[in-house]
Formats: structure tokens, C-alpha cells, sequence
């Protein structure tokens, strides 16, 4: 059943994607509220910057809390049907008249299509879930503008950091990627501190963005190499800009937390079609079984092959049992390079 296979990939891409979200979810928890200095005139961008990072917090969590156990519940779902589907051929072969084989597939068919319901549930979050973040960060850049009215930096700075986050982005898909489907690895979670900016008299600690996932080692080292990259780039901006260059850090970690959201509802949108691909294609076993066109003889035949079953319970291990590690003492980097050590 070649749109079965096609479940069992998109389930692999919609994981990779929800270890990418929780990693960025986490950081914006750690993230604390800013505190720019005395001078009234900062006061009322400061309250902006904090009122979207409490608001990205409770979204936060009821993502940590629903959506990702929803996610979970995905990855789950393919597994219950490689047992249906496995016990239906087990009947089948033993020999079995057009009425019971007609009930069996019918199973199988309203458990596909549960599943697109639950993939389509998942996905619709996540949209929610980006709309949200874009929405705050949309929040804390205008505020980030305000105070620097005229001055150019803005850009630049927005320009340079989320070109860098972007490719962090690429970096934890490609770190967890690739150790998805082995038994030997564990899927790791790191949230550090992305950098400190100094605002006249106070210290800001930026963690939005500073999350992290991998499996594999190699894969690690060069995404904590990204994040030293990036808190070099922000201490370079905030010699000259440090307020602004704060809030552009945090812009920019709720920014890519949606684009994250983004990617993860996309691979959840096609968890959902490809589930309802293989539902039509179990209808199409039901009418063919109706009309006497296929005979129950065959089916097992038409529904064998586990070739993607046990990736799928590797994965489904990966998402329930990442290990986590949050220290916003340490650089990102160097939360990676310890684990990495150990």
C-alpha cells in the first residue's frame, strides 16, 4: 500500500519539524523580561517588549501542554494502525467470506480516517500557533522601532541576525534528521543564553531563539559553531546599538519560532492528506470487495508489507523520551558542546 509509505514519511518529516518547535518553544519560556534602564523614555517600549513575551509564554505553554502531546498522539496513530492492519492480514489469511472481509477493511478505513482528523487537528494548531508569534514579534519590533526612530541600524541588524537564524533553522533539521530512525541515538534538548547586552546600567540576557535539537554529534557541533556565530554578530551590534540590538534578538526568536510553526504545520498538513489518501484507497478496497471485483483472498496480499513500521516506533520513542537540558548560564554553544561531552 504505497500511500501507507507515504504516511510513514510524512509522520518521520512532521516529528523532525515538532523537535524544531519544542526546542524554540522552550526558549521563549527561559526568555526573561527585559529591563533596558531608568530613563523614562524607554519605559513604555520596555512594556511592549514584555507584555509579548509574557503573551508568548502562555502560548507557549498551552503548546507544550496540547498541541505537542497532539503531535505525539500522531506519531502514535500510525503505529496503531501497522497492529490493525497486521491482525487484519493474520484474518485474511486465515480465510474469511466477502462480509467479514468487507468489516475488516471498513475498520481500517474509519481508523485512517480518524487519523487525518487527528493530523488536521495538529495542523491547525500549529497555524494558530504561528499567527501567534507572528503577532508577537511583530509587537516587540515595532516597539524596537520606536526607539530607534531614524537610525538605520534596525534593518541592518534585523537583516544580519535573521540570516543567521535561518540557518540555525536548516541546522537542527539536519541535526536531528539524521539520527532519526536509529535505535542507538536520543534525541537531545538544549536551551542556552543566545548572548548579554549590556543597556546602560542593566544586563539583558537574551534567550528567545536560543533552542536547540540533535541527535547527531557531528551534526551538533557545527549548530553550536551557528550559535556562537550569532551571539558574535549580536555583541558586535550592541557595542554601538545596544537597545535596539536587544530588541531585534528578541524579535527575531519569536520570528523564528513561527517560521518553525510554519514548517510544522506544513509537514502535519501532509501527515493529514496523506492519511486521507490512504482512506480513499482502503474505500476503493471496499468497493472493489462490494461489486466482487477484488475477492478476500487477495487483500492480504494488497495490505502486507511493514517496511516503515518500525522507523515509525523509533520515532514515536524520540518524541516522548528527549532528554532536555536548560541552563541560560551558558551560551547555547556551549549547552551543546557539554552535552556532547558528557
Amino acid at each position: 500500500m504505497g500511500n501507507l509509505e507515504k504516511v510513514g514519511a510524512c509522520v518521520k518529516g512532521q516529528s523532525v519539524q515538532a523537535l524544531l518547535v519544542q526546542s524554540q518553544v522552550l526558549s521563549v519560556l527561559e526568555q526573561p523580561a527585559v529591563d533596558l534602564t531608568r530613563a523614562e523614555k524607554l519605559l513604555p517600549a520596555q512594556e511592549k517588549i514584555n507584555k509579548a513575551i509574557a503573551d508568548g509564554q502562555d502560548t507557549a505553554r498551552h503548546h507544550l501542554h496540547t498541541v505537542l502531546r497532539n503531535a505525539i498522539d500522531t506519531a502514535a496513530d500510525i503505529g496503531s494502525f501497522f497492529a490493525a492492519r497486521h491482525a487484519a492480514v493474520g484474518l485474511l489469511e486465515s480465510g474469511t467470506d466477502r462480509l467479514a472481509a468487507l468489516r475488516v477493511i471498513e475498520g481500517l478505513r474509519e481508523q485512517a480516517d480518524e487519523s487525518q482528523r487527528h493530523a488536521q487537528l495538529v495542523a491547525t494548531d500549529l497555524q494558530h500557533l504561528r499567527d501567534s508569534f507572528v503577532r508577537y514579534s511583530s509587537d516587540v519590533a515595532a516597539a524596537t522601532t520606536e526607539l530607534a526612530q531614524a537610525d538605520g541600524a534596525l534593518a541592518s541588524i534585523t537583516r544580519s541576525l535573521g540570516g543567521v537564524d535561518a540557518r540555525i533553522g536548516d541546522a537542527i533539521i539536519a541535526a536531528v534528521l539524521g539520527g532519526l530512525a536509529n535505535t542507538g541515538g536520543v534525541v537531545r534538548l538544549g536551551v542556552g543564553a543566545v548572548a548579554t547586552v549590556v543597556t546602560g546600567d542593566r544586563k539583558n540576557t537574551l534567550v528567545a531563539g536560543g533552542g536547540a535539537a540533535w541527535i547527531a554529534d557531528a551534526a551538533a557541533t557545527a549548530l553550536a559553531g551557528l550559535f556562537d556565530e550569532k551571539a558574535g554578530l549580536i555583541r558586535q551590534h550592541a557595542e554601538d546599538h545596544a537597545v535596539i540590538t536587544l530588541g531585534c534578538g528578541i524579535a527575531g526568536g519569536l520570528a523564528a519560532l513561527a517560521a518553525s510553526a510554519t514548517g510544522a504545520g506544513r509537514a502535519a498538513q501532509n501527515t493529514a492528506d496523506a492519511w486521507m489518501l490512504l482512506a480513499d484507497e482502503l474505500g476503493g478496497l471496499v468497493t472493489g470487495l462490494r461489486k466482487g471485483q477484488i475477492v478476500p483472498d487477495a487483500l492480504s496480499r494488497l495490505l502486507a508489507g511493514d517496511a516503515a513500521n518500525a522507523d515509525v516506533g523509533i520515532i514515536r520513542g524520540h518524541l516522548v523520551g528527549a532528554v532536555t537540558e536548560v541552563d541560560v548560564t551558558r551560551t547555547v554553544g556551549d549547552v551543546i558542546r557539554a552535552s556532547l561531552a558528557a
